[in-house]
C-alpha cells in the first residue's frame, strides 16, 4: 500500500531581528553663578564651562544664556528650571533627526533675523528642500522662551489639511512675546501624514513631549528648525 506524502510540522523559526538602537537622548549640561540648581532637576550635569545653558541668578529674576552667549529667558525665582532644560534637549534631540538623504527645508523669515519687539507680527514661509522628494505632509509646532509647547498645524478645530500640494506655504502670521528671548519653530515634513504625532502634541500641550515620545513618529521625514530672538 502506498504511503501518503508526508507533511513536516517542524518549521525554521525566522532569524532574529536586532533591535533597533535605543536613541541617544543627550543630557543638558548647564552652569549656575551666583547660587545653586534646584534640587532634583532631570537630565543635566553640572559644568563650569563648555555649558549647553548659563543660568545667572540675580536678586529678583535668573536670567538664561544659551552657549554662544544669547538670552533665551529671564526667569522669577518662583519659575521652574526645568522646561527650559527640557526645551533645549528636545531640540538637541530633533537636531539628530536631519536626514541627510533629504534637501533640508527652506523655512524663511521675511521680518528676518534681528531682534525683534513684543507685540511684533512675523511671517514665515516653508518649502521643501526639493519638490521631487514627496514630502508634503506638514506638522508644525513651537517652543516658547520658557519651554511652553504650542502645537500650530495641522489644527482639526481649523480644518487644516493634512496634506500641503502648494509651496511655499505661508504660516499664519504668529505675533512675538508675551515673554522675551528665544523662540523656536519646529517644521516636519513627511511623506504620509504624521497623525499619531499630531494626536501626541495636542494632548500633552503647553508642557513638552519627551523626545523617546516624538522621534518613533519622525520616521521618513526631514526637521528643521529656526531660532527667532525678542527683546526689548
Amino acid at each position: 500500500m502506498p504511503q501518503s506524502d508526508k507533511v513536516s510540522v517542524f518549521k525554521l523559526a525566522p532569524a532574529p531581528q536586532a533591535p533597533e538602537p535605543s536613541p541617544l537622548i543627550p543630557d543638558i549640561a548647564i552652569a549656575v553663578e551666583n547660587g545653586r540648581a534646584p534640587l532634583n532637576l532631570k537630565h543635566v550635569r553640572l559644568v563650569k564651562q563648555t555649558f549647553d545653558l548659563r543660568f545667572v541668578i540675580k536678586a529678583r529674576q535668573i536670567e538664561v544664556f544659551n552657549q554662544t552667549g544669547d538670552k533665551i529667558t529671564t526667569l522669577s525665582r518662583k519659575d521652574a528650571w526645568q522646561p527650559v532644560i527640557d526645551k533645549v534637549r528636545l531640540l538637541k534631540t530633533l537636531a539628530t533627526q536631519f536626514d541627510m538623504r533629504l534637501k533640508p527645508i527652506r523655512i524663511q523669515l521675511h521680518e528676518g533675523d534681528n531682534l525683534h519687539q513684543k507685540g511684533t507680527f512675523l511671517h514665515f514661509t516653508i518649502s521643501p528642500g526639493d519638490r521631487s522628494e514627496n514630502l508634503k505632509a506638514l506638522t508644525i509646532f513651537g517652543l516658547g522662551t520658557k519651554g511652553e509647547l504650542q502645537f500650530l498645524y495641522p489644527i482639526i478645530e481649523y480644518n487644516d489639511s493634512l496634506l500641503v500640494y502648494r509651496f511655499p506655504y505661508s504660516v499664519p502670521p504668529m505675533t512675538v512675546g508675551p515673554s522675551l528671548g528665544e523662540e523656536n519653530l519646529v517644521i516636519v515634513l513627511c511623506d504620509t501624514a504624521a497623525k499619531e504625532l499630531h494626536k501626541l502634541l495636542s494632548r500633552v500641550q503647553p508642557k513638552l513631549p519627551a523626545p523617546e515620545q516624538v522621534l518613533p513618529h519622525l520616521r521618513d521625514c526631514q526637521v528643521g528648525q529656526y531660532a527667532v530672538f525678542s527683546g526689548i
